[in-house]
């Protein structure tokens, strides 16, 4: 049990270090962060692929008005990971309840 308690912890660091990393890279570019620099590159690399596929199967997260469009993917994404660390651990706990009988 105490080898499930690291390995959960440890997910939920990976989380919430994502979770950051999708708020610092939304911050960057609504201060117009130079997407040329290597540490947005990265961030992007990061960020971008999961943010482009809900895009493409959700289309309607942008919003297009007036010439301009606003891009909820991002918002999405981070309520997706915030619906993982919650689920995550629950599963996992249900999993061994169920298995230990």
């Amino acid at each position: 049990m105490i080898v499930l308690d690291g390995i959960l912890k440890s997910i939920d660091f990976i989380l919430n270090a994502y979770l950051l990393l999708i708020v610092v890279t939304g911050v960057l570019r609504m201060a117009r962060a130079d997407e040329t620099s290597p540490l947005m590159r990265g961030f992007s690399l990061l960020v971008d692929p999961p943010a482009n596929w809900l895009r493409r199967r959700f289309p309607k997260l942008v919003i297009y008005s007036q010439g301009q469009y606003v891009d909820l993917s991002p918002f999405a994404l981070l309520c997706l990971v915030g619906v993982a660390q919650i689920m995550i651990p629950r599963i996992v706990l249900w999993l061994v309840r169920l298995l230990n009988f």
